[in-house]
């Protein structure tokens, strides 16, 4: 497999002053390294090293990047390794940093390792010396890998997990490898135009093979020119646990050539495909929150949601009163990207709501209520009348309360000039011994229930709008405003 002849050289990379190999730890081959500054200060650090490895018999160039939130954290970050190191580290970085900002893949440390003798170091045993053009390397560099970098990186980098393996070509004959043999070092698997039909499907045969380890398994090839036969493919998935990640893609406008760092991108996308904030986007903070705390196990360890979707689960959860898992997430906000210059008001917040919450309704304990048909029935039919807040302006609003599979059900719709602007359903409903209760969610934040505590009087139902489900405070400067509402029947 040639690589591509068309490729920039990237400059090796290095270890800073405050990452320096420490003298206890770690033991066994030493890697040494030196600040580089190969690629912009503020998205973090890149270093080169030399590793002597016992295991290869020779030296080896490590290239490295940490982020910019390593100095403020001390944490263990996901390591993406990459071979062809000598040529694709910065290409690795710029792909692993845009996730990362887009909230899509966790903050991780690049390894880009390099791979000078390719065919050799990526040729697993058993596929043949020719392939190779000399001694099938492939299990030596992967024990080099895990037995001696790993270590190394663990002290100097805070490598943890997952561990993701990323390779093109004759790297993608490694990868595939690695998913079969390796899995319980490298779980996540990118592979970029492997060729899978050398060998008589080697590759396919040993996967295949290495079903009966069990262990768990995410696999993204991406091709162009080579890939998977699509029967072989459907049978090893087919055959696969059902728990394993298995993605198979093409990607158009790419040769083999040029598919690197398009495949580098949408690869690790692929392969972190549940981690992304897109995945969360519609459910609220602490679900949220919460589809992070699950998906950990697959990770191996603790896995550390986008910082935007870790401040919005705090100031949900600390507003509903949801004390315990208001402070996890403020606890991986910190372990995550740094401690918050103002966590002790946070947590004196999250304290009050907690005590202000104690005993009263939560959102969904509000949205689980339905009246029955007979309870609803004296309101039902078309309401007429205005919202709004005392002494300022007032809407025209239309409330419509109707009876929907046995259960209250209706609408509140805002009006203009006789023409809905706004329309409502009816998340919240109750009746009450004075009249009625309807709301929904406010759609801003905090995220609560708008109920409007409406009494029957006369024909009228009247009274005003408060937040139920939340514990909202107002700035000590600001007086609340009182949203009242008054409305009449217009039809049955």
């Amino acid at each position: 497999m040639n690589r591509r002849v068309f490729r920039l050289i990237a400059l090796f990379v290095v270890m800073a002053a405050s990452m320096s190999v420490p003298s206890q730890g770690a033991s066994g081959p030493k890697l040494e390294l030196k600040i580089t500054s190969v690629l912009p200060k503020n998205w973090g650090t890149t270093f080169a090293g030399t590793i002597h490895s016992a295991i290869l018999g020779e030296d080896r160039n490590v290239s490295l990047f940490v982020p910019n939130t390593f100095n403020s954290t001390t944490r263990t970050y996901p390591v993406v390794y990459f071979t062809d190191g000598e040529s694709d580290f910065e290409p690795a970085v710029v792909a692993v940093r845009e996730l990362f900002l887009a909230g899509h893949i966790p903050d991780c440390v690049v390894v880009a390792v390099e791979t000078p003798n390719r065919t050799q170091d990526m040729t697993p045993p058993g596929m043949g010396a020719f392939l190779a053009e000399g001694e099938e390397k492939g299990e030596k560099f992967l024990q080099f890998i895990a037995r001696e970098l790993k270590p190394q990186l663990e002290s100097t980098a805070r490598i943890g997990r997952p561990a993701v393996l990323v390779g093109h070509s004759h790297g993608g004959i490694l990868a595939h490898y690695a998913a079969a043999d390796w899995r319980d070092e490298f779980p996540f698997i990118v592979s970029l135009d492997a060729p899978m039909r050398l060998q008589d499907a080697w590759l396919v045969k040993n996967l295949e093979k290495s079903l009966a380890k069990g262990g768990y398994l995410r696999l993204v090839s991406l091709e162009v020119r080579f890939g998977w036969p699509d029967e072989e493919w459907n049978r090893f998935a087919a055959e696969a646990p059902k728990d394993w990640m298995l993605v198979r893609q093409r990607l158009p406008g790419e040769m083999h050539e040029s598919m690197v760092f398009a495949g580098f991108y949408e690869g690790l996308k692929a392969v972190f495909s549940d981690y992304s904030k897109v995945v969360v986007k519609e459910l609220s903070g602490p679900l949220a929150f919460a589809n992070y705390e699950a998906i950990a196990k697959d990770y191996g360890g603790k896995c550390i949601p986008p910082e935007s979707v870790l401040r919005r689960a705090v100031m949900e959860l600390t507003v509903r009163g949801d004390k315990a898992p208001a402070l996890r997430a403020l606890g991986a906000l910190a372990e995550g990207y740094g401690e918050p210059s103002d966590r002790a008001q946070m947590e004196r917040d999250i304290d009050e709501a907690a005590e202000q919450m104690k005993g009263k309704e939560s959102i969904e304990q509000l949205q689980a209520v339905k009246p029955t048909a007979e309870q609803i029935q004296p309101y039902v039919g078309t309401w007429r009348g205005t919202s709004g807040t005392v002494g300022g302006e007032s809407m025209d609003t239309l409330l419509v309360i109707t009876v929907k599979d046995g259960q209250g059900a209706g609408t509140f719709t805002s009006l203009v000039d006789g023409a809905a602007v706004d329309v409502q359903p009816l998340t919240y409903l109750r009746v009450t011994a004075q009249g009625m209760e309807f709301g929904f969610l406010n759609g801003m934040f905090p995220p609560g229930i708008l109920s409007h505590e409406a009494v029957l009087k006369d024909g009228t139902l009247e009274g005003q709008t408060v937040f139920k489900g939340i514990y909202f405070k107002y700035p000590p400067d600001m007086k609340p405003p009182k949203h009242v509402f008054s409305l009449k029947k217009i039809a049955p």
